[in-house]
């Protein structure tokens, strides 16, 4: 993959969020799990404790922080992202993960429709979608002799009905850009873009929550981050508005 700063025709992206049913449910615990943890001996150590064990998806946050900073992935591109795949493996997860290629080729006749499938292909949660990445001023205009690359990476911790599961997405997409002339005048009509790729989805089943209020102390050590901080940490920055 080409690196985003050194090449204006491609982007690099990573998307991380927090989806489910639960969701709400998990943002409410996140409210008693806010950074620096109490140092053990403290009386408000065990009560931190407590509150990060009965919280799968903060502990979750924690052990995917670890495992990113082990791994040296610094989300500005896909260098070392296999390596962080590859330690999702052993406790507490339970079968490590399963994943799939597939290729998809689309056609579209506007930047908002090629975005709508982009961020569906992707795994993009709704959520997230009305993010600015910069993407419909980077797609405007004519760039009919050359076709841009996109990369994104998501990682979507899914939480529904107490079960938690880790859906990574990553999708390499070349956008053509194709704009037929009328034969009787020299306008242009509507434009074209055609959107092809290769998609690979991995899987990551975490353990039930049992598990974390028996075993989940062995995780505070490794460095507290809680789920929305970690969602700000694994995801490239949005471009902020001009004021």
């Amino acid at each position: 993959m080409v690196h985003t700063l050194s090449n204006p025709d491609s982007k690099f992206l990573v998307i991380t969020s927090l989806i489910g049913t639960d969701k709400s449910i998990v943002l409410e615990q996140t409210k008693e799990l806010q950074p620096p943890v109490p140092p053990q001996g403290n009386p408000e150590y065990q009560t931190f404790l407590h509150n990060f064990v009965h919280s799968p998806a903060n502990v979750m946050s924690t052990i995917a922080s670890f495992l990113q900073r082990t791994a040296e992935w610094d989300i500005t591109s896909p260098n070392n992202f296999q390596n962080y795949l590859n330690s999702y493996n052993g406790a507490p997860f339970i079968r490590g993960y399963s994943s799939g290629i597939s290729d998809s080729k689309t056609e579209y006749n506007s930047v908002h429709s090629l975005l709508s499938g982009v961020y569906l292909i992707a795994n993009v949660p709704t959520s997230r979608q009305n993010d600015e990445y910069g993407l419909k001023e980077w797609l405007d205009g004519d760039f009919e002799d050359t076709p841009k690359t996109l990369h994104i990476i998501t990682q979507n911790l899914q939480a529904t009905g107490g079960n938690l599961l880790l859906l990574f997405t990553q999708s390499n997409f070349i956008i053509s850009y194709f704009c037929r002339r009328n034969t009787s005048t020299i306008n242009r009509l509507n434009p074209t873009y055609k959107l092809s790729g290769n998609i690979t989805i991995a899987t990551v089943t975490i353990s039930g929550a049992y598990y974390f209020e028996d075993n989940g102390a062995q995780f505070l050590p490794l460095g507290f981050v809680n789920v929305t901080d970690w969602i700000k940490k694994a995801s490239t920055p949005p471009i902020q508005p001009q004021s």
